[in-house]
């Protein structure tokens, strides 16, 4: 009777660990198409610089080839799926979460007020062996569905360029939604949320879990947001691509560590209902569904919003086509006087 209850708990656990991985797994896909979207050139972004002292954290270190041949010859990842313990704090409580939470200066997330925003003109992000591939771990841990593994590849994910001034190797990504499609995103624009929002956490080379937080500018994270799409819309519309966004901030959980250097895209991606759903089916530690999962916006207290910009390709002045054409028309004519 005890070796049966122990094959019952080993195949609940099994179950439960590919109950994650199909609810992940077409975030994944869609996440893999965002190696695309990076490596275009007009991506630009937003930027909120903050600082902090910070500590532990959960970290991502790169993304798999887990579209298979959706955009790539590169075969499929291999999964493994897992359920690890949270602590005890939860969204609908966010106002009572202590320490640096409630006493930071720097705290993220922020609502995202374009107009405020001071326009500068860094090298784009650059997105580094996000196409490679490898074993990955899809966890639920009550609070999200979270995405890991990377650090132990061969061809580790990092990103360069903007303002970091290092490499930033991707640690984990996860999610934030709600039930509500009027929220979801931790992150504003001029006040509205988007249905959900997507975490690309980094950490400087040279540092761990337990070193980068409390570094300034030790933890880069890259957030994504998604609007719902409409029948026959393309998840992912290229052309739409323009601009990102830049700021220091923090972790937007507990311990809320500051010293993070925040890139957000400034405009949306696409989510489908269906997608959505899958998310929404995440439970919490009393087995509730977890229907809120994002923190409310916190003050800027003087922080500095950037609005990165791609400079406009230069036209040629009219001075400049008549120098270039003037080589031209001078051999024409030698030409013509030596077959005259």
């Amino acid at each position: 009777m005890h070796d049966f209850y122990e094959v019952k708990q080993v195949r609940n656990i099994a179950w439960q660990s590919w109950a994650v991985i199909i609810r992940i797994f077409p975030f994944i896909v869609i996440l893999q198409q965002m190696v695309v979207l990076f490596e275009f050139e007009r991506v630009m972004g937003l930027v909120e610089v903050a600082r902090g002292d910070g500590s532990d954290l959960n970290s991502t270190n790169g993304l798999c080839s887990a579209a298979g041949n959706l955009i790539s010859d590169v075969p499929p990842c291999r999964f493994r799926g897992s359920h690890s313990h949270s602590e005890e704090w939860g969204y609908q409580d966010d106002h009572t979460w202590k320490g640096v939470c409630k006493t930071g200066f720097r705290q993220s997330p922020i609502d995202l007020d374009i107009s405020d925003a001071v326009v500068v003109h860094w090298k784009p992000l650059e997105f580094h062996n996000y196409n490679a591939r490898g074993s990955i771990i899809a966890e639920s841990n009550h609070h999200t569905e979270l995405v890991k593994g990377f650090q132990s590849w061969s061809k580790k994910p990092y990103i360069t360029g903007g303002n970091l001034g290092a490499k930033y190797y991707l640690r984990q990504f996860h999610f934030h939604w709600d039930g509500n499609d009027r929220f979801g995103s931790e992150h504003t624009l001029h006040g509205l949320h988007y249905p959900l929002e997507v975490h690309f956490v980094h950490i400087r080379e040279g540092l761990n879990e337990s070193t980068a937080g409390l570094v300034h500018g030790g933890v880069a994270v890259v957030a994504v947001q998604f609007q719902l799409a409409t029948k026959g819309e393309a998840l992912f519309n290229l052309d739409k691509v323009t601009n990102t966004t830049n700021r220091t901030g923090s972790l937007t959980t507990p311990p809320c560590s500051e010293g993070v250097i925040w890139t957000i895209l400034a405009q949306p991606n696409f989510v489908s209902n269906e997608q959505l759903d899958t998310l929404r089916q995440h439970l919490k530690q009393d087995g509730s569904l977890l229907i809120h999962n994002w923190r409310a916006v916190q003050p800027m207290n003087g922080r500095t919003l950037f609005l990165n910009k791609k400079l406009p390709k230069k036209e040629p002045k009219s001075m400049d086509v008549a120098l270039e054409v003037a080589p031209i028309i001078v051999v024409c004519i030698m030409i013509v006087i030596v077959i005259a």
